[in-house]
């Protein structure tokens, strides 16, 4: 006997195909049943389907055996998520940058990591590294490319260390990508980072007004021309997911941004795409500027309908996989390394100094127990075994969210869209 599972989630696209969707099996279980009266039968009464059908549903997750416990599945889940067996840390080598953005968080103090506590970090990921099957690294800013030698030199060390213990390795940076021209990105690549996220604020005139240089030049073509010179980089493997962050006046010029975007994402699928809108990340914000930003990401659903509208085929980064629904750093083994050593849950509110859950000292990762602890002390909604996104969410938005008792996020009020994006890339399987 088979029921449907609770976590199923479907929607029509525009060619009012269904699209089905699974958050307990992500990504894999997308498929979509055209024929309206299969389409019928499913939501109304699968068994009513055809077993070649049914087959299918079953092996896609959609369908399942009656005697399954879905509750304990997701428990089983959540403690996977929560107690993870790979090794993950986030390190800012300095917390200068080159740039100015009008949104950012950080106060840009010159700071610096110390060969001293670079040696402690690697130290740190050698003594350790035997308890873990895998290292991933995550270089973060400031801008890191500022001290890329730096860089360099660590990925080497740890690229030995994973070597030498048989560990799997991986490595990602975020950075503004102006820095980023083809000799210096190869030599990244040769560094085995090769996951990257840049961000372009809208149409060249924009990025420049929300995104300057420190003294105020533009850094648009700079970044543009980085990213066009890498699109012609043959039989290397690499992903660079293009962030924008929007506001009220990237808005004015939405053609022109998806033709931009069209140009960078479509028929590669080592580029993607993901959008944001521009909040209040710190209080020091210009005031004008303030009244440029969005309400909330719903915001967003006017370029949604538009890049469907024209049939473009970009493709998105969306949370729909249990493995990156949530914070990366809300979890067991995750740390945020500081130049100065210090460590941290958030890369958002790190200078807050109430996230600081230790230091690194002599090679030992030194934690305040309390604060830590309460990092991951979950304070889950009450209504996570009814809701069908509660495998993606699990029952959280983000650790520094949870004293304002906010749960939803936002993906899940514009998961049509996800979806209906993935299946104008042909992520959808069709199933009749």
């Amino acid at each position: 006997m088979y029921k449907l599972s609770k976590f199923n989630y479907s929607c029509f696209n525009y060619k009012n195909e269904l699209l089905l969707f699974n958050t307990l099996k992500g990504t894999e279980s997308m498929c979509k049943i055209i024929d309206k009266n299969n389409q019928e039968k499913f939501l109304n009464n699968f068994k009513l389907l055809d077993q070649r059908i049914v087959d299918k549903l079953i092996n896609k997750g959609l369908i399942i055996n009656e005697d399954v416990d879905e509750d304990r599945k997701l428990d089983s889940l959540i403690q996977k998520y929560m107690a993870p067996k790979d090794l993950s840390i986030t390190i800012s080598p300095t917390e200068g940058c080159n740039f100015r953005c009008k949104y950012c968080y950080e106060t840009h103090e010159n700071l610096r990591m110390s060969s001293e506590t670079r040696e402690n970090i690697i130290s740190f990921v050698k003594d350790n590294i035997h308890k873990f099957t895998d290292l991933n690294i995550n270089w973060f800013g400031g801008e890191p490319l500022l001290m890329l030698n730096e860089v360099l030199d660590m990925s080497e060390k740890f690229i030995e260390i994973s070597k030498f213990y048989r560990r799997r390795y991986s490595a990602a940076m975020t950075t503004n990508g102006y820095l980023l021209d083809i000799n210096t990105f190869k030599k990244l690549l040769n560094a085995r980072i090769n996951i990257f996220q840049i961000t372009i604020d809208g149409i060249e005139c924009i990025h420049n007004n929300q995104r300057p240089l420190i003294n105020g030049n533009k850094t648009f073509s700079t970044i543009y021309s980085n990213l066009m010179e890498i699109k012609k980089l043959k039989n290397r493997n690499f992903h660079i997911m293009i962030r924008s962050n929007f506001t009220k006046d990237v808005f004015e010029n939405l053609d022109e941004y998806i033709q931009l975007i069209d140009r960078l994402c479509s028929n590669d699928s080592r580029f993607s795409l993901t959008l944001c809108y521009a909040a209040e990340w710190s209080n020091n914000i210009d005031t004008e500027f303030k009244k440029k930003f969005l309400e909330d990401l719903n915001s967003l659903t006017p370029i949604y309908e538009l890049i469907l509208k024209q049939n473009k085929k970009i493709n998105f980064v969306f949370p729909l996989d249990s493995e990156n629904g949530n914070c990366n750093l809300g979890r067991n083994d995750r740390y945020f390394f500081r130049p100065n050593g210090e460590i941290h849950k958030c890369t958002v509110c790190f200078e807050n100094k109430s996230n600081i859950i230790g230091k690194i000292i002599n090679n030992k990762v030194e934690l305040n127990d309390n604060i830590y602890n309460r990092m991951l002390i979950t304070n889950r909604c009450g209504k996570i075994y009814e809701c069908f996104y509660s495998p993606i969410c699990k029952g959280e938005v983000c650790p520094s969210q949870r004293k304002n008792k906010i749960y939803c996020p936002d993906g899940k009020t514009n998961l049509n869209y996800y979806l209906m994006l993935k299946d104008n890339c042909s992520a959808f399987e069709a199933i009749d």
